[in-house]
């Protein structure tokens, strides 16, 4: 499946591709992992193993600032997301 996802979109890592990071999801896009350090296309490629970016896996981020899902509207519900990793901390508009 081919993902275009824009810089800053907190993502989650599902076999040997990056996706968009899902709450509701069940094949592992519901574990937050990181966040999109630049953009990440692969709509146009074909024949890629993988779909890879540079992206976060620590620092303290404006969560008005990244790109979530819909449904993830809420600076708790954000703050949720990364609760499993000590290394990436959610804050609010300073």
């Amino acid at each position: 499946t081919n993902v275009k996802l824009a810089v800053l979109t907190v993502i989650a890592l599902v076999g040997d591709k990056s996706v968009q990071y899902n709450p509701a999801g069940s094949d592992g896009s519901e574990v937050a992992a990181g966040i999109l350090a630049a953009p990440l296309d692969t709509t146009a490629a074909t024949g890629v193993a993988g779909s890879w970016a540079p992206y976060y896996t620590g620092g303290d981020f404006n969560h008005a600032a990244l790109v979530w899902p819909a449904v993830t509207d809420t600076l708790a519900e954000r703050r949720a997301a990364f609760a499993s990793t000590d290394t990436i901390k959610i804050s609010t508009v300073i």
